[in-house]
């Protein structure tokens, strides 16, 4: 087959059909005709896929399919998490007392604990948004819990004073040790409905759960707590809630990158 040949079957052969072998052969050695049905078009050159080819793609794609269950309504999933939340500051304040709701004046109690709940709102609010890929996601995830921590920073430093106290570390960590005990307990039903869902960005939504369980320990720990020293809620309070965010996060990341790795 020479080079007028393989030009002729080019311009009659329809756009969609697949050349023949032997002209398929002819363009591998002749550059001239390889530009040629380059510009008249390009996908004829590719190597269509065998049927066993794509019988055994099929195969492979079935291989990794599992069957799953449709996630519950948007509110029903706000509901358990606004539950757990709630939950976990009654059993910590059952658990502790209530010495620290008692030594705050009605001002500081009612904004302290509005702040806290406001916050977990938004929290299961912006979680459950991102359990369903593609849905429309109003509360930006990645500032989100930075933008708490530096809000209840803000409302710490504006409602209490600051001072120096003896053994400040040693009182801090009587607060973070039962602080993180219940974060770590709220963490785990948390943790069962969120992966109901497929977060497309584990670090993060980790740093929101993880930072919606320090929340329920923080909240546990301004009921109980009768320090008023705004150094010691900020490292103690706060502190619980942001190492429970970090370690979220970096639990997301390793998640993220054991997924990556597959």
């Amino acid at each position: 087959m020479n080079c007028d040949d393989v030009c002729r079957i080019l311009f009659e052969t329809p756009a969609p059909s697949r050349l023949p072998e032997d002209v398929l052969k002819h363009l591998k050695e002749c550059p001239r005709c390889l530009d040629t049905a380059r510009a008249l078009d390009p996908s004829r050159l590719e190597d269509a896929p065998t049927t066993a080819q794509l019988r055994q793609i099929e195969q492979t794609l079935l291989r990794e399919l599992r069957p799953v269950r449709p996630l519950p309504p948007a509110s029903y999933l706000f509901a358990v998490m606004a539950a757990i939340f709630a939950a976990a500051v009654i059993a910590g304040a059952w658990w502790l007392g209530t010495a620290g709701l008692a030594a705050m004046s009605t001002l500081q109690a009612a904004v302290v604990l509005s702040v806290f709940t406001v916050s977990a709102i938004t929290l299961a609010y912006s979680l459950v948004q991102r359990m369903a890929p593609g849905g429309m996601q109003t509360v930006p995830a990645r500032p989100l819990p930075i933008a708490i921590v530096a809000a209840l920073t803000v409302v710490i430093t504006l409602l209490f004073s600051f001072h120096t106290q003896e053994d400040f570390w040693t009182r801090a960590w009587s607060c973070i040790r039962p602080g993180m005990t219940i974060a770590t307990l709220s963490a785990a039903p948390l943790w069962l409905v969120l992966r109901r869902g497929a977060n497309l960005s584990p670090a993060w939504t980790g740093a929101a759960a993880g930072l919606l369980a320090g929340l329920a320990g923080a909240a546990a720990l301004e009921i109980y707590c009768p320090n008023l020293n705004a150094w010691h809620i900020l490292a103690a309070h706060i502190g619980t809630a942001a190492l429970s965010a970090a370690a979220g996060f970096l639990i997301g990341v390793f998640v993220e990158r054991q997924s990556a790795d597959r």
